[in-house]
Formats: C-alpha cells, sequence, structure tokens
C-alpha cells in the first residue's frame, strides 16, 4: 500500500475486541454501502500506527437505536456468496482509488 495512504487511513482507527478478550487496535480503511448493507475494512495496526501483517478484516457494519458510530455492531461476514459480493466491491474501491493490498 502507499505510505501517504496508510497515513491517512490512520488517522482513523476503532479498537475490535477478539475472542478471550484481546484488543487489537485497526486503521479503517473504508466503510463500502453493497446491496443495502454496510461493510467496514480494516487493518489491523502496532502501538505505533503501522499496519500488522498483510490481512484486511471485513465485517458487516451496523449502526442503530443500541449501536451508534461510536459503537457499532460489527458482524462476522460468514455467507460465501455474500463474501464475494462484498469483495469484488472491496477490489473496485481499491483500483479506483490507487490502493494496493
Amino acid at each position: 500500500m502507499k505510505q501517504d495512504k496508510v497515513n491517512e487511513m490512520q488517522s482513523s482507527t476503532i479498537s475490535i475486541e477478539l475472542d478471550g478478550n484481546e484488543q487489537v487496535e485497526c486503521a479503517i480503511i473504508t466503510v463500502l454501502t453493497v446491496a443495502e448493507k454496510d461493510y467496514i475494512f480494516l487493518i489491523p495496526i502496532d502501538e505505533k500506527g503501522e499496519d500488522v501483517g498483510d490481512d484486511i478484516w471485513v465485517y458487516r457494519y451496523v449502526e442503530d437505536e443500541e449501536h451508534t458510530a461510536d459503537n457499532p455492531d460489527l458482524q462476522d461476514v460468514t455467507d460465501p456468496e455474500e463474501f464475494a459480493l462484498v469483495s469484488a466491491a472491496f477490489d473496485s474501491y481499491c483500483e479506483e482509488n490507487d490502493l494496493e493490498f
């Protein structure tokens, strides 16, 4: 990924709680709407704000009466067809914005 894009993304972060109460800080790459649902794309970062590994994490992103922008509901994308649609949308987003992962 180009360094200026990394720096731009890392100004927005979110903390994710994994199984076992492990907290992982992630830079928000983008939120995309696909088939009328929102999805958030994240890259784990370390305490210096540098990306860790090569994985991009994707979650269904839900804001409602209970879950606000400060505390959204992040849901796993487990359906292979849904994941394929979301992955294709992310690939298009990356091409349009000159992002390389």
